[in-house]
């Protein structure tokens, strides 16, 4: 190779060097600005808050709020035979929106907290809970020692109200850990899921 040659291949060679280093240099800040772009696209849109609707003002009222087992659990904490004591829930919708979609339960599904007494839990799997609605009987809200989803009772429209009627009820039971000359502090929620908002109204079993 002569020396013209030898000068023409180097600089040919660092030419190339050069473009592909200006390209990469281009490509790259290209890369850069889209990905701070895209990071600055995705902080302005932020978390994203559910909107809910505005929960209606229900009030309740017991024929009698006390499940009176006073004569059903004996001295020892045994129960003799299935007991089964009905009351009756009135809810009224006071508000001038209707309530939609209310569920009754026995635990609140926003905190988890659970309605039936501590003092309850020895004896739990010996103890029923259910409730009639709409010529539907024995909808379960806890058997078996267990809290169930609850039952949906539908729409109460601005100035309406319904009846409920609750069950608790006692299984034969001769383990001697029913709770005996308590009243045990209860609980039962109604749930308006499309305004996320949870009721909840005292009951009282006597055993």
């Amino acid at each position: 190779m002569d020396k013209a040659m030898g000068t023409v291949f180097v600089a040919l060679a660092i030419g190339a060097l050069l473009g592909f280093g200006g390209g990469y240099y281009y490509m790259e800040n290209q890369v850069d600005t889209a990905f701070a772009e895209g990071q600055a696209y995705q902080q302005d849109l932020g978390p994203t808050t559910p909107t809910y609707a505005t929960a209606a003002d229900l009030e309740f009222a017991w024929d009698d709020d006390d499940f009176d087992h006073a004569a059903t659990v004996d001295g020892d904490g045994n129960v003799a035979a299935d007991t089964a004591i009905e009351h009756t829930i009135t809810i009224t919708n006071d508000d001038d929106i209707d309530a939609t979609n209310v569920w009754i339960m026995l635990s609140d599904p926003l905190t988890g907290d659970e309605g039936l007494d501590d003092d309850l839990d020895d004896a739990s799997d010996d103890v029923k809970v259910y409730i009639e609605y709409a010529g539907i009987s024995k909808i379960s809200l806890f058997k078996d020692g267990e809290y169930l989803e609850g039952y949906e009772l539908g729409d109460i429209p601005a100035g309406s109200e319904l009846e409920v009627a609750i069950t608790v009820e006692l299984l034969e039971h001769d383990d001697e850990d029913f709770p005996n000359g308590k009243t045990l502090d209860c609980e039962v929620y109604f749930y308006q899921p499309d305004a996320n908002h949870v009721d909840d109204d005292e009951f009282t079993i006597t055993t």
